[in-house]
């Protein structure tokens, strides 16, 4: 540890691994867990080697004035061929119509046209009652987004849907306590936060 702390901030990090006898990971890490760090002076002095290195290098591989690139008129970085997608081709794995998958909320979802899904129990709620009225939402009753049957949904405005998920339906003690709960998750989380 003593020869990490007096060669590390001045020493080539590929050096240090043949004088310690260990792995570039392993000499990052100890430096990074005691808090060792690379001295200015010689971050400095490596960038000015790069920039040397890049001004001598660099100006041997840049484009002169007036040369034309390789790839001038090249359509895409090989062009098509055999294997590539023709106009209006779908890839092997595209859905097809009527298939499913669940979204992020777990709600199922049906595909019925190019890249346009819905949510089956909506679906089935329309293709019995015709459209949903603006400004209202299906609600499944038992809230398993499974069952799909009619009388499992209901139509409800907006506003009535955001009234029974708000904690504003519970009781006067009941929303104290979820208050105090978000309160102390808050304070956890915060608290978390600094000691990271």
């Amino acid at each position: 540890m003593r020869i990490l702390r007096e060669l590390y901030p001045h020493t080539r990090t590929e050096e240090l691994c043949n004088i310690l006898n260990r792995s570039a990971s392993s000499v990052y890490g100890q430096a990074y867990s005691h808090g060792i760090k690379k001295s200015q002076e010689f971050i400095d002095y490596l960038l000015s080697l790069e920039a040397e290195r890049l001004k001598k290098y660099g100006a041997e591989t840049r484009y002169k004035k007036g040369q034309v690139a390789w790839n001038k008129n090249v359509k895409g970085y090989i062009g098509a061929n055999a294997t590539s997608f023709k106009k209006g081709q779908l890839p092997h794995n595209t859905k097809s119509n009527g298939d499913t998958r669940l979204d992020k909320e777990g709600y199922v979802l049906v595909k019925i046209d190019h890249k346009k899904w819905i949510r089956k129990h909506k679906l089935v709620w329309e293709e019995a009652n015709g459209p949903i009225p603006k400004g209202h939402v299906i609600r499944i009753k038992d809230r398993n987004k499974e069952n799909f049957s009619l009388d499992n949904m209901e139509l409800i405005t907006q506003a009535e849907n955001m009234r029974r998920n708000t904690m504003h339906r519970y009781p006067e003690e009941l929303k104290k306590t979820m208050r105090a709960l978000h309160k102390l998750k808050k304070t956890i989380k915060k608290r978390g936060k600094k000691q990271n």
